[in-house]
């Protein structure tokens, strides 16, 4: 493969593993960050969007 293949297979690989894990890290009201250290709520997540 060439090095921008590889470089885009590592990528999607990694996004992949992120919202495999992001999972766990969710319940009803936010999402856990910082290894657990830090709780955003689902409120603040929906203000970054607008």
């Amino acid at each position: 493969l060439f090095l921008n293949d590889q470089v885009t297979l590592l990528k999607y690989g990694v996004h992949e593993a992120i919202f495999a894990m992001l999972p766990s890290l969710m319940n009803k009201d936010g999402l856990l960050v910082a290894n657990g250290k830090g709780f955003v709520t689902r409120e603040f997540l929906r203000s970054l969007r607008k």
